[in-house]
């Protein structure tokens, strides 16, 4: 009789008609669902930026080394190449040989 007390009492607390909304429920799942889901892209990201941008500053300090360290004789840049002119031919007349000699 002793333990048949507290399974009448805990039948009788389970009987209740208070269930939570299965709708509600399923939103609230599906919300913190999404939720977690977008902090984890976000954290990915984060780290894949981080990482990028570890490379590019690692390829600049590595260049500038190269640059200043190895390279001591610093050289002038090259000049510009002079373009070029115009094309003569058939701009000036032509030279009469017969008239420029003389018997």
């Amino acid at each position: 009789m002793k333990c048949l007390f507290p399974v009448i009492l805990f039948l009788l607390m389970s009987c209740n008609s208070r269930l939570p909304d299965k709708d509600m429920l399923i939103t609230r799942f599906y919300n913190d669902r999404v939720k977690n889901h977008s902090i984890e892209k976000d954290k990915a990201c984060l780290e894949k930026a981080i990482a990028s941008a570890e490379i590019y500053v690692d390829s600049l300090v590595d260049q500038w080394i190269n640059e200043d360290l190895l390279d001591t004789i610093k050289f002038p840049p090259k000049p510009t190449r002079p373009r070029t002119p115009d094309p003569i031919i058939g701009t000036v007349e032509r030279f009469e040989l017969d008239t420029l000699v003389e018997d």
